[in-house]
């Protein structure tokens, strides 16, 4: 374990804001991290399990509105999949994967 990450780590940006914070088991992400866009509003939660996205991962926009919400496991996209509009708010497309492949489209239309 010489030289791994271990334990809370914070990255900030040019500014001087918070880039991202969260935690380091053996040099992997693990646990849950948050991501800043550069003038500070939520980016990105997620959660890690062994360097793995494992857990709900929520995507904001500038405005710290959800754009996109799901589930993962083992890295791999598990579970309910919601997608908003950026500007209403609304769902634009709401899905559910198995093992990282759309099973059924619950509400909306696929992207290509």
């Amino acid at each position: 374990n010489k030289g791994l990450l271990n334990g809370p780590a914070v990255t900030y940006n040019a500014m001087g804001k918070t880039e991202s914070k969260g935690s380091y088991n053996n040099g992997k992400p693990d646990g849950k991290w948050e991501y800043f866009h550069p003038h500070g509003a939520p980016m990105r939660t997620c959660e890690y399990k062994e360097g793995k996205l494992f857990g709900n991962s929520v995507i904001y926009n500038e405005r710290g509105k959800p754009i996109e919400e799901c589930n993962y496991v083992n890295n791999k996209r598990d579970g309910l999949y919601v997608r908003y509009n950026e500007k209403t708010g609304k769902v634009m497309l709401k899905q559910i994967y198995k093992d990282g492949k759309v099973k059924e489209v619950l509400e909306g239309k696929p992207i290509p």
